[in-house]
C-alpha cells in the first residue's frame, strides 16, 4: 500500500469490484476494455491474474485505475492492459493521480517484469515518462456519427457510397442476429477466414465464452447474406456513446464480386446513428496493413497514432514467427489450425 497526501494506490481485489464499475461508468474515458466484464473474460481466456492497480480517495471511493493482466514467464512477470486489443492504461480524475499510480506500479515490479500498456492517443501519454513511450507502428480510425445521417453519408469517400449500392442492387441484406444462437456459425467463418489469410485465430469457444461475459449490453453481431447464405459477420463492441468494430469475418469467394465491406461498414453506421451511438470506433491496424487502413479512411475522419508503453525491445522474434505461420497455416487443415490456435495464442498474451 502507498500512500499520498490526499489518496492511497492498492492493488485491485475484488472487494472494489462495484467502485470500480461505479468509476468505469462514470468516466467517458473508460473503454470496454477497462471493465469488470472484459477483465474477468480475459483472465478466464488467457489463464491470466487480474493485478490491476486502483488508486483511493480518503473515504474510499476509486479515482484512477490502471487495468493490467499478468502472467508468470521464466523468472518475472508479464503484465498486458488489454490482450490483443489496442486500449487500455491509466484513467484518472487528475493527471497528478494517473502519475503517481504509474509511479507506485513501478516500485510493485521485480526487475524481471516486464509491462505493455496499450494507449490510443497522444492526451494519454501525459502519465507516462517519455523513456517508456513508443510509438507501436498502428493507426486507429474513428467516425463520429453524432450527427445527420445524409451528413454522414456526403462525408464518406464516392467510391464506398458507389460499392454500398452495388451491393444493394445485388440484394444483400443486413440483420443484427442473435448472438447466443449465432456465435459458433461466427466461430466457423472465423476459422476458414485466418486460414485463408494465413494467421492464427483465437482459442475454441473464444466468442462464446466472451459472450457469457458481456452479455448484449457490449457485444452484437451483424451478418450481410445473399438469398439466405451468410457472405459476412461482424462482431461488434458497443459500450456507453461507442460502438467498436471490433471482429470481422467474410466468404472471400464472394468479398469483392458484393463489395461486402462496405455494404457491411456502411449498415453498422447506420444502425449506429438509430441507437443513438455518436461513435464508430473502427479499431487499430498495422501501418504495414495499408490497404486495411486505406479502406478504412474512406469512413473515417480521424486517423491517430497509437502507442505502447513498455520496459522492453520489441522482439524482432515475434515478426520472423508470425511471417513463419503465415506460410505454414495455409496449407494445413482449419481442425490442426484450432488446434494450434488453442495452445498458442494463450501463451503469446499481448
Amino acid at each position: 500500500m502507498n500512500k499520498g497526501k490526499e489518496f492511497t494506490v492498492i492493488k485491485y481485489s475484488d472487494d472494489y469490484k462495484e467502485r470500480w464499475k461505479k468509476f468505469w461508468s462514470e468516466k467517458h474515458q473508460c473503454s470496454l476494455y477497462h471493465s469488470i466484464p472484459w477483465l474477468e473474460f480475459s483472465c478466464h481466456i488467457f489463464k491470466c491474474e487480474n493485478e490491476s492497480v486502483i488508486c483511493l480517495k480518503s473515504n474510499g471511493d476509486i479515482i484512477g485505475i490502471l487495468p493490467l493482466l499478468s502472467k508468470t514467464k521464466g523468472k518475472g512477470k508479464y503484465f498486458v492492459s488489454a490482450p490483443f486489443r489496442d486500449r487500455g492504461g491509466i484513467v484518472a480524475k487528475t493527471e497528478e493521480i494517473g502519475k503517481v499510480l504509474f509511479e507506485k506500479f513501478l516500485e510493485i515490479l521485480s526487475p524481471k517484469d516486464k509491462f505493455l500498456i496499450k494507449i490510443i492517443d497522444d492526451n494519454e501519454k501525459k502519465y507516462y515518462p517519455d523513456v517508456f513511450c513508443f510509438n507501436s507502428g498502428k493507426i486507429r480510425s474513428i467516425l463520429n456519427i453524432n450527427k445527420d445521417l445524409n451528413e454522414i453519408w456526403s462525408g464518406i469517400s464516392p467510391k464506398a457510397r458507389n460499392h454500398y449500392r452495388k451491393g444493394e442492387k445485388k440484394g444483400l441484406m443486413f440483420k443484427r442476429l442473435n448472438v447466443e444462437e449465432h456465435v459458433l456459425e461466427f466461430e466457423k467463418l472465423l476459422l476458414k477466414t485466418r486460414k485463408n489469410i494465413g494467421t492464427l485465430t483465437y482459442p475454441q469457444n473464444y466468442f462464446s465464452k466472451m459472450y457469457h461475459y458481456l452479455g448484449d449490453n457490449f457485444m452484437k453481431l451483424f451478418s450481410v447474406s445473399n438469398n439466405g447464405e451468410v457472405l459476412a459477420m461482424v462482431v461488434a463492441h458497443t459500450y456507453k456513446e461507442s460502438i467498436v468494430y471490433a471482429y470481422a469475418v467474410y466468404n472471400f469467394q464472394f468479398v469483392n464480386k458484393y463489395s461486402l465491406n462496405d455494404f457491411m461498414v456502411w449498415n453498422i453506421i447506420k444502425w449506429g446513428v438509430e441507437n443513438n451511438f455518436k461513435i464508430v470506433d473502427f479499431a487499430a491496424d498495422r501501418k504495414k496493413n495499408k490497404g486495411v487502413i486505406d479502406f478504412k479512411k474512406k469512413y473515417a475522419d480521424k486517423q491517430l497514432e497509437c502507442y505502447s508503453i513498455r520496459n522492453f525491445d520489441i522482439d524482432e522474434t515475434s515478426i520472423k514467427f508470425e511471417n513463419t505461420i503465415k506460410l505454414f497455416v495455409k496449407f494445413i487443415p482449419t481442425s490442426l489450425l484450432q488446434k494450434m490456435s488453442n495452445l498458442i495464442v494463450p501463451r503469446y498474451f499481448i
